[in-house]
């Protein structure tokens, strides 16, 4: 369900609650207050989830006083929500394997990415936050693939974010140079010495100070690559699939992108 009015959710969900032990995967994309009741219960085939919800006005929002809990979902593992989405619902964190965080300001991601301590792929959408307040510090001991992108606002930088996280099984890292302060390669250097791991992939992207070749001199033994532009993460797995001329494995499992 793509951008589907509120009347029409209502009117489009229930129908599929005779269903609702089939369902595999379930995308519900900026849509506003679906009647989620009426998939309530046990999903015992559901393997992905994404859902950007908006709340336009939350004092009044239907979905306010109750949250929808995927507890009774044993397969789910690749998860793509929203800030929206996350105060309507209740989600098993321990048991995914995928997840992309949309939107969250840094702060708000450290919370659930302590609790996904078997997370092996990860997608964040930060929104910068000028506040000052204190991110804590996260260890994801079997993350092997990090992917960053920001949200662009009126002030405020997201620095100093990339080294909260310790990543020991880290070998694939997508961060734009604006996360990494004025001195990008100290700050991917004293990054990838504090988690320990061995960087097979880098991708820096957006806009750059740095010349390419610094950073290739400064990582040797990694594949360095660069783009302007902000990709999801589906698009930019696929371009490293056109760049090997390898093709895709059926059984990978891919963080799902973000829109637009």
């Amino acid at each position: 369900m793509d951008w589907i009015d509120d009347q029409f959710g209502v009117q489009f969900l229930p129908p599929m609650a005779p269903y609702r032990a089939r369902l595999e995967h379930l995308i519900l994309n900026r849509v506003s207050f679906p009647d989620f009741r009426a998939i309530e219960g046990p999903l015992p085939r559901l393997g992905q989830l994404e859902l950007l919800l908006y709340d336009h006005d939350q004092e009044y929002s239907p979905m306010a006083s109750t949250k929808l809990s995927f507890h009774e979902a044993p397969l789910l593992r690749t998860v793509l929500v929203n800030s929206c989405a996350i105060r309507n619902t209740i989600i098993p964190w321990a048991q995914l394997t995928s997840l992309a965080l949309h939107g969250l300001l840094p702060q708000d991601c450290a919370p659930i990415l302590q609790q996904t301590c078997n997370l092996v792929h990860c997608e964040l959408s930060v929104a910068e936050d000028s506040s000052g307040e204190d991110v804590p510090e996260v260890a994801l001991p079997c993350l092997e693939s990090l992917l960053l992108t920001h949200i662009i606002l009126e002030d405020g930088l997201i620095t100093g974010y990339l080294q909260t996280l310790t990543v020991p099984a880290l070998r694939t890292l997508r961060v734009p140079e604006l996360f990494l302060g004025p001195r990008p390669i100290d700050t991917l250097k004293s990054f990838v010495s504090k988690s320990g791991c061995n960087l097979e992939k880098l991708c820096v992207t957006g806009v750059r100070l740095v010349p390419d070749s610094s950073y290739q001199v400064a990582f040797p033994s990694t594949k360095v690559t660069f783009h302007y532009w902000l990709m999801s993460c589906a698009e930019w797995i696929m371009t490293e699939f056109e760049d090997s001329g390898e093709e895709p494995s059926a059984t990978a499992t891919f963080v799902p992108g973000f829109p637009g």
